[in-house]
């Protein structure tokens, strides 16, 4: 597990506690309908510029997302992280990862 899978998956968390769908944390923020929810998924990375504008609009700063991603539940980040394994081997089976 690396850094950006910690940093999105803190994202998620501060989002449902802000009460915010995916979709309407994005189009707040000016960006795309489904780029939150590919930020959380893994699929996007998560730059300067995109987490600046989540932080305004869920009202919190830089830091507490990472403060967030530093405090996660460890069983919330083995869950999260083997459902992002599953996904990845559905979508790639010929490439027999071992994730």
């Amino acid at each position: 597990m690396n850094a950006n899978f910690h940093i999105s998956l803190a994202l998620q968390v501060l989002r449902e506690r802000s009460k915010l769908s995916p979709q309407d944390l994005a189009t707040s923020a000016g960006l795309p309908p489904d780029e939150v929810s590919r930020i959380e998924a893994g699929e996007i990375g998560l730059d300067y510029l995109t987490a600046a504008r989540l932080t305004q609009v869920m009202r919190i700063s830089l830091a507490e997302i990472a403060l967030a991603a530093h405090a996660l539940d460890p069983a919330l980040v083995k869950s999260r992280y083997e459902e992002m394994a599953a996904r990845e081997r559905e979508a790639h089976p010929e490439a027999g990862l071992a994730v």
